[in-house]
């Protein structure tokens, strides 16, 4: 039963109508039994020190720098990915199981103030520029995931100081507000997102096996080192230049300045795919890169940061689709397909002339002319054919288990939702 009486949303956007056992808070509706607290009032904080990367070993005690913070770990670890011997330790932070970690400084606001629980038995390390908060009578794992929701983000953005690199201090954490349940509800609350957390790290391991096992595919199919039965003869190594048309066309300056079109820029392509959501401009108003006309099979090969090596294949209606001139557009002839030559690109054998070619420069970038030299081996178009038919697949199969993935980060978030704020309240059994 919901009770008549309205309230506010904090943000100033909507009103509610406030269910019993619930209250209006400045951090927004939570149960009535739920308490607001600041980090100072649950624990003692103090600061990281020292570790430099220089200092740092492949083996030895564990440790952790901010940096790593909030490029290495989620929510909470038991373990460390970087090591100190034992005078660099002398000169460092130790750290307990339980302890809070705060990244005190970020290249963004997003990056400062990233905070991740240490659960892991034996002693470790906190580097400079990490702030330490431990933490009395609270679950350290649930504040790993209520100190990162997006209630306590925004405070902590207020708190960051500085432009290049930004800066937040103890004596701003100290008075940051979290909504509290009691200590059994908190451990059921992390029992329940750590069950997420277990499925999405199972299924980012099936990525990466599937991953790997495309990579050694690629390795024994695109060299010949494996035939597929029924296919003979040698392979024949060609410049790319003589069997694929490189750059053919290119929108004019004389195009209609109202001519409509969707963009791919070089951020649009990761991972031999291009992002679903592209920017729409008409010719007078897109950007001087916007040139490369592309059409359905063509292939596009990023020349220049920064994302040098990303490539990519169209395959939908291209009749309004602009590339920019930092791709080189690949549309291959009758003697070669599309579908193996964007498999080939991927091989070490044109990663290692890429390279080959980029080594030394400040600014790394190939141009056209280069693109033209590259060295490809083929077999014939039917072998083509079925060895891009076996490496799609297997791409399909890695898509499937991306889409799965993105699936369980999903019902965590709406998780973290409905649990943090305890809109959904879990049992408790006494």
């Amino acid at each position: 039963m919901k009770m008549t009486k309205k309230y506010n949303d904090p943000g100033g956007i909507q009103t509610y109508n406030l269910r019993n056992g619930y209250k209006n808070t400045k951090l927004g509706v939570i149960p009535v039994d739920w308490k607001i607290k600041t980090l100072g009032e649950i624990g003692i904080f103090s600061k990281g020190k020292g570790i430099n990367k220089s200092e740092l070993r492949e083996q030895g005690l564990p440790c952790v720098r901010y940096a790593e913070i909030y490029t290495k770990y989620d929510n909470y670890t038991v373990t460390f990915t970087s090591f100190i011997d034992d005078e660099e330790a002398n000169n460092s932070k130790e750290i307990q199981r339980g302890d809070l970690l705060f990244a005190g400084s970020g290249e963004t606001l997003e990056d400062i103030g990233k905070c991740i629980a240490y659960l892991g038995e034996k002693p470790a390390y906190a580097g400079g520029d990490v702030i330490i908060l431990r933490p009395e009578g609270q679950d350290p794992k649930f504040l790993g995931f209520m100190l990162n929701y997006k209630t306590t983000n925004r405070q902590i953005h207020k708190l960051g100081q500085g432009h290049s690199v930004v800066h937040i201090y103890s004596s701003g954490l100290k008075n940051l507000k979290i909504p509290l349940p009691a200590l059994l509800e908190q451990q059921k609350i992390a029992q329940i997102l750590s069950t997420w957390d277990i499925a999405i790290e199972k299924q980012e391991q099936l990525i990466a096996v599937k991953d790997t096992f495309k990579k050694g595919l690629i390795q024994i199919l695109l060299t010949g080192k494996k035939r597929f039965e029924g296919f003979e003869g040698e392979w024949k190594e060609v410049r790319l230049g003589k069997v694929a048309h490189i750059d053919k066309n290119n929108l004019k300056s004389t195009t209609d300045s109202n001519y409509s079109f969707n963009y791919i820029s070089l951020s649009d392509v990761e991972s031999g795919k291009i992002n679903s959501s592209l920017a729409t401009y008409k010719f007078l108003e897109a950007p001087s890169r916007a040139r490369r006309i592309v059409k359905i099979d063509s292939v596009i090969m990023a020349t220049v940061r920064p994302n040098l090596q990303a490539f990519a294949i169209i395959k939908e209606d291209t009749d309004h689709l602009i590339a920019s001139t930092g791709f080189a557009v690949i549309d291959c002839k009758e003697n070669l397909t599309p579908n193996f030559l964007i498999q080939y690109l991927f091989s070490k054998h044109i990663t290692n002339q890429i390279m080959a070619l980029i080594v030394g420069t400040n600014y790394p970038a190939i141009n056209s002319a280069e693109v033209k030299k590259l060295k490809i081996k083929l077999p014939s178009l039917q072998e083509q054919q079925k060895i891009a038919s076996v490496l799609s697949y297997v791409d399909k199969e890695i898509e499937l288990l991306k889409q799965e993935l993105s699936q369980l980060q999903d019902q965590k978030r709406g998780l973290m939702q409905q649990l943090l704020t305890g809109e959904i309240r879990v049992i408790i059994k006494k």
